[in-house]
């Protein structure tokens, strides 16, 4: 792994909310946000508005660009928060700090043979697993980029991870494009998977998630199905059933309020967050100049990170007072 000792170099239109001008305030934590059009005179015809800070950003938002030279596939916080993993079809995963100064602190290429597509942080932010078209799930130390494990986890690309403690270990649950969906305990040292979840579907897997006390897993595939598994019988429990269409661009649910808030990105170029209960769209977020192909919402406090196939991420504040 390389480590960056400088973030990478901005270029035109990567500098985002850099005139903002954090103002002390002992009861409010608020901000003056001067928006300027380029050329002479932009002071002159700035606009000048007060601004509800929410989160511990540096602006309400901020640019992550310049690591990767292509398109991003999936963006994710590790679970303190503290720190962002980012995977690309140029096979690398960048590492970035979520707070300021933002910092690309390290880059890890090649991971893979062909281009990741997913990844997910251990559960104590110290080993990032990652997934590939290549078929491998890799587990790789990100204290000092050294490979922990590998596994033949798929007969063709693997689209989808998910981590969870069930039964006093971390498992990773695995989905790929030959139809089957697959969990991996890395602290028992065998190649192969203890679990299979396997109904013969001769179709891709493209999702996979856990249940909260992590007997379940969930996996969607492109027949628009999301089966549900039980990990101790291998057996599948139901079926959800409703959508028309399948995509690989990811959703997330927040996690600071209890899954309030649901946020997908879109081929549109923007990102929508809808209200769990109430199906309204409280957000729709522009921003990317490419489909928006990540998303993910952070522990702790109203951000959202997303990630594009303009190859950049986006971290921006929500407005704490719809996470009440």
């Amino acid at each position: 792994m390389s480590v960056r000792k400088s973030p990478p170099p901005s270029g035109p239109g990567m500098a985002v909310a850099k005139r903002a001008r954090v103002e002390d305030d002992d009861e409010e934590n608020t901000m003056t946000l001067t928006v300027a059009s380029s050329g002479e005179g932009q002071r002159k015809n700035a606009l000048v508005r007060t601004i509800k800070r929410t989160s511990g950003l540096e602006a309400p938002i901020v640019s992550l660009a310049g690591a990767h030279g292509g398109e991003i596939t999936a963006c994710k916080f590790d679970p303190r928060g503290e720190t962002i993993a980012a995977c690309s079809i140029d096979r690398g995963i960048s590492l970035w700090k979520t707070y300021p100064p933002h910092d690309n602190y390290g880059l890890i290429p090649h991971v893979h043979k062909q281009a990741v597509l997913d990844i997910a942080f251990s559960l104590d932010s110290r080993v990032l697993y990652s997934g590939g078209a290549d078929g491998y799930l890799i587990a790789t130390d990100l204290e000092d980029g050294s490979r922990v494990a590998k596994y033949a986890a798929h007969f063709g690309p693997l689209n989808s991870i998910a981590v969870a403690i069930s039964g006093g270990h971390e498992l990773v649950l695995t989905g790929g494009d030959d139809g089957i969906a697959r969990v991996w305990d890395l602290s028992l040292g065998t190649k192969d998977p203890v679990a299979e979840f396997d109904d013969e579907r001769d179709c891709p897997v493209t999702a996979v998630e856990w249940s909260h006390d992590g007997n379940q897993c969930f996996v969607g595939g492109v027949d628009n199905e999301v089966k549900v598994w039980d990990l101790r019988t291998e057996k599948m429990l139901y079926s959800l059933k409703g959508h028309t269409d399948t995509t690989l661009i990811r959703c997330a649910w927040s996690k600071h309020d209890g899954g309030q808030r649901i946020a997908a990105g879109g081929g549109d170029r923007t990102v929508t967050v809808w209200d769990v209960q109430t199906g309204k769209i409280l957000y729709k977020l522009p921003g990317h100049k490419g489909a928006v192909t990540g998303v993910d919402l952070h522990p702790r406090e109203p951000i959202i990170l997303t990630g594009s196939k303009d190859s950049n991420m986006l971290l921006g504040e929500l407005d704490a007072q719809d996470f009440s």
